[in-house]
């Protein structure tokens, strides 16, 4: 092997375990991974073999729509994860030793989900881990073309990164406390604290949120389990908003807007920000990334003159892009600044906010004020 191979690989095993640590998100591990490989599609994803059921997908090389559609239907019908079931954990395997080609072929998977993309006809999946009803797979999805030079590269590359990928994953997975999450972790908030679905159903809340449902003078119209403000013009922005939110288009979140009460008290403001992984109310079921359909919604008083630490500019608005669903890669192409100093700006405000992960210093940084 090369010098070059080996700073490479040496590379991407750093990644894999700032992963593990939240320093990064495992969509920076499959995007180098990727530009290491070269013309191929990369996903990390999950799913519940007692039911079928998709619970997480990050993808490589692959559209928007065609992960949406992967996530809402084709991974229930996909031939290689119920064979990677009962493969051996750790081992790369080329997806011929699950499904010869020939039967691939007549499956609703390849015709509607493979095959529209490009002339796919073969690649190479490693599992990451397995228990009694989920299992856990990197993917990596090879064009004819490529397939006589690539795919023993995929499987190299799988196998040598395997032992880091499994330790990684698990240190993710188990470093995740079930009581650290949902409803508890929205106290967080000052004010009242919604996790709601595109459809304006509300999923969890905090105790102010509550308080501020029951409360008869209310700016809240939460009939029906929903969301809703009196305000028409409110209104109308919350749809708007969570609509984007359910097409991954997420431009207008962080913009707050200001609500009057019908007693002509203080204003309050509200803001709906993408849902952080931590705070996800699935009850851990989607493991990779937060839920595409989901959205915090925060309604609160103007909070002046807070005493807590204090952002640099840069770091205000690394957290401010964060917030908005934005990946490392695409902040520092908007800021104009290299996506390892973003890395760095992260890091930098996570130890004065006192936040262990990013997801805790939005919320801090939300909360008081500084994004």
């Amino acid at each position: 092997m090369l010098a070059k191979d080996y700073d490479r690989l040496n590379g991407l095993i750093q990644t894999i375990y700032s992963a593990a640590t939240d320093e990064v998100t495992w969509q920076v591990v499959l995007d180098n991974i990727q530009a290491s490989l070269g013309h191929a599609y990369l996903a990390l994803h999950g799913q519940d073999t007692s039911t079928h059921r998709n619970i997480g997908m990050i993808g490589a090389g692959y559209s928007v729509p065609y992960l949406a559609s992967f996530r809402q239907h084709f991974a229930a019908i996909n031939p290689w994860s119920e064979r990677a079931a009962t493969m051996p954990v750790g081992v790369a395997l080329p997806s011929e030793a699950l499904l010869q080609p020939e039967a691939l072929y007549r499956t609703e998977w390849y015709n509607d989900w493979i095959r529209p993309q490009e002339d796919i006809s073969t690649g190479a999946g490693l599992t990451l881990m397995r228990d009694s009803h989920r299992i856990f797979r990197i993917s990596c999805n090879i064009r004819l073309v490529d397939r006589e030079r690539l795919q023993p590269r995929v499987i190299g590359m799988l196998n040598a990164l395997s032992p880091h990928l499994r330790h990684g994953f698990a240190i993710y997975h188990h470093a995740r406390p079930e009581t650290d999450r949902g409803a508890e972790k929205l106290e967080i908030f000052s004010g009242a604290a919604f996790i709601v679905g595109s459809d304006r159903r509300i999923q969890q809340s905090n105790a102010r949120a509550r308080k501020l449902v029951s409360d008869v003078d209310t700016m809240l119209d939460c009939r029906g389990g929903r969301l809703g403000f009196a305000d028409p013009r409110a209104q109308n922005w919350l749809e708007r908003v969570l609509a984007q939110f359910s097409l991954r288009h997420l431009s207008a979140a962080g913009r707050s807007f200001t609500l009057r009460r019908p007693d002509g008290d203080m204003p309050q403001y509200f803001r709906v920000l993408p849902l952080p992984r931590a705070l996800g109310g699935n009850g851990g079921d989607d493991f990779l990334s937060p839920a595409a359909d989901a959205a915090l919604v925060l309604v609160s008083l103007p909070e002046k003159n807070i005493a807590g630490p204090a952002l640099s500019r840069r770091e205000a608005d690394v957290l401010g892009h964060l917030a908005q669903g934005m990946a490392n890669d695409r902040i520092a192409f908007a800021l104009g600044i290299k996506p390892e100093t973003v890395n760095l700006h992260i890091m930098s405000a996570r130890r004065r906010l006192g936040a262990r992960t990013r997801e805790q210093a939005i919320a801090i940084a939300v909360r008081l004020g500084l994004i």
